[in-house]
């Protein structure tokens, strides 16, 4: 049987619903031993400040942790002044509105640092499997505008080969994520999908 191969290209756009953020939390002091136990200190405080919030268990992670030692630069080159410990929290927010308000009770917690919000889709299953869909139906709109034009007509598709493409932010939308009354800009993200499909073929019938 001759056979005909088409790529199609499918998408669809989802507005984000989760929020994930990435703290971070650095110590320095003279003593090992200090600077461990007022890391330790200081993280239960924000982790305090993620759970209030209303953040699962299972939506937090340690993403990080070192202890070294703590060199700073003289006019003589650099000298050891004691030792850093340094880790690393990242967590999701289900409420977007709750972003915002959470920035001012890390750093007050000593957070050092906060990456983020980073926007992702909750369930992104749906969507991809719509995508599907679309990709599908490209590749044979594309496969039968080739047929047509070569006197050929589609038997069925033989094989269906998918490379899933990673979502990525498309044009931004109005959405709440700030203080009430504040509007802050959500990106929608464009989750793809791009297939390659093999059809058989036959000339047309007289």
């Amino acid at each position: 049987m001759r056979t005909i191969e088409v790529s199609g290209h499918g998408f669809v756009y989802a507005i984000p619903d989760v929020s994930v953020l990435e703290v971070q939390c650095r110590v320095v002091d003279p003593q090992a031993t200090n600077a461990r136990a007022t890391y330790t200190a200081t993280m239960e405080r924000i982790s305090a400040v993620i759970r209030k919030a209303g953040v699962r268990g299972d939506d937090m992670r340690s993403s990080r942790f070192t202890l070294g030692e703590y060199y700073k630069e003289h006019r003589h080159g650099a000298a050891r002044e004691g030792f850093y410990v340094e880790g690393r929290l990242s967590f999701r927010v289900r409420e977007l509105t709750e972003v915002a308000p959470l920035f001012d009770e890390l750093v007050a917690a000593g957070a050092t640092r906060i990456e983020g919000p980073n926007l992702e889709i909750s369930d992104i299953e749906p969507y991809r499997t719509a995508a599907r869909k679309n990709a599908y139906e490209d590749a044979l709109s594309r496969a039968r505008t080739y047929c047509e034009v070569a006197g050929l007509r589609i038997v069925g598709p033989l094989q269906i080969q998918e490379d899933e493409s990673s979502s990525a932010p498309a044009r931004l939308v109005a959405g709440k994520m700030g203080m009430a009354g504040e509007d802050l800009l959500v990106g929608r993200q464009r989750v793809s999908v791009d297939v390659k499909v093999t059809f058989g073929i036959e000339p047309l019938g007289p």
